[in-house]
C-alpha cells in the first residue's frame, strides 16, 4: 500500500489509488524519525487540514503515528496522494484491518460453488476472501452452507447477489470473541426453560438482552450470566407462586 504514495504520477498507481479510495477510510500517517510525537495537536490539525480538510476522527497510536478516519473517497485520495505534511515528508498507508469486515452468508445454493468461484463471482461487490465453515463428524469433514466473506470495506452490506440469488448477510463473530458461558448447554437450557414458563411480555428487556448476549457477548461481559440466571430464576419462582395461589 505504501507504493501508492511513493510514485503517484504513474498512471497504473493512480488507478489503484482511485479504486482503494472508494472503500478505504482508515489511514495511518507517519513522519520520518517519529516527528509526529514532537508536534502539538494544534500543529497536527493544521497539517491535516492543509492536505485534505479535517478528518472524521484522529487518534495517536503508541508508535506516535496518526490513525485517521476520512469522511469520503475524495478525502482518502487526497491523503494517499500527499507528499508533504507541513515541512516534513509524509508516509500514508491504508490500515490493514480496519478497512475490511467479515460476515456470514448461509444459502444452500452456494454449496455448489467453490470458495474461489464465490470470490470471483462476488469480486465486483467487494468480496476479497471467502472461507466455507466445515464441521467434523468422527473422521469426516463435512462442508456446510455457511460461508465467511471478507469485504474490502468497513461497511457491512445487508445482502449480496450471487448469480440470480439474493442472500442476506450477518456479522461474523469468531468463537474466541464469544463468552464461554454462552457455549455451555447450561445457559441455553436455562433460556429454554424460561421461555416455556415465562411469557415474553413479562420479560421484554431481559429477553432481548439474553438473546443479544447469547450471540455477541464478549469475554469482558461474561459476568452478566449469573445475574441473568438469578433474575430468570426469580421470575420463575414468582410465576410458580402465582399459579399455586390461584
Amino acid at each position: 500500500m505504501g507504493s501508492f504514495v511513493k510514485s503517484p504520477t504513474e498512471n497504473h498507481l493512480n488507478i489503484d489509488i482511485d479504486k482503494v479510495s472508494q472503500t478505504a477510510r482508515f489511514l495511518i500517517i507517519s513522519l520520518p524519525d517519529n516527528q509526529l510525537s514532537k508536534l502539538s495537536p494544534f500543529v497536527i490539525q493544521k497539517g491535516l487540514h492543509g492536505i485534505g480538510g479535517s478528518p472524521k476522527s484522529v487518534e495517536r497510536s503508541r508508535s506516535g503515528d496518526l490513525l485517521i478516519e476520512t469522511t469520503s473517497a475524495v478525502q482518502t485520495k487526497s491523503f494517499l496522494l500527499a507528499k508533504k505534511f507541513l515541512d516534513y515528508q509524509i508516509s500514508v498507508t491504508v490500515h490493514k484491518a480496519l478497512n475490511s469486515c467479515r460476515d456470514v452468508v448461509s444459502d444452500k445454493e452456494l454449496m455448489m460453488a467453490s470458495e474461489s468461484e464465490i470470490i470471483k463471482g462476488l469480486f465486483n461487490q467487494g468480496i476479497i476472501a471467502a472461507r466455507r465453515i466445515n464441521i467434523r463428524r468422527g473422521n469426516d469433514i463435512i462442508p456446510t452452507k455457511h460461508v465467511i466473506l471478507t469485504f474490502s470495506s468497513s461497511m457491512l452490506p445487508s445482502s449480496i447477489t450471487a448469480g440470480y440469488i439474493r442472500s442476506p448477510v450477518k456479522p461474523y463473530i469468531p468463537n474466541t470473541l464469544r463468552c464461554f458461558n454462552c457455549q455451555r448447554s447450561d445457559t441455553r437450557r436455562l433460556l429454554a426453560e424460561a421461555n416455556l414458563h415465562v411469557q415474553i411480555a413479562e420479560l421484554p428487556v431481559i429477553q432481548q438482552m439474553v438473546a443479544r448476549q447469547i450471540l455477541t457477548v464478549s469475554f469482558a461481559n461474561k459476568t452478566i450470566h449469573p445475574i441473568l440466571k438469578n433474575v430468570l430464576n426469580g421470575r420463575l419462582k414468582r410465576k410458580s407462586r402465582k399459579l399455586k395461589s390461584s
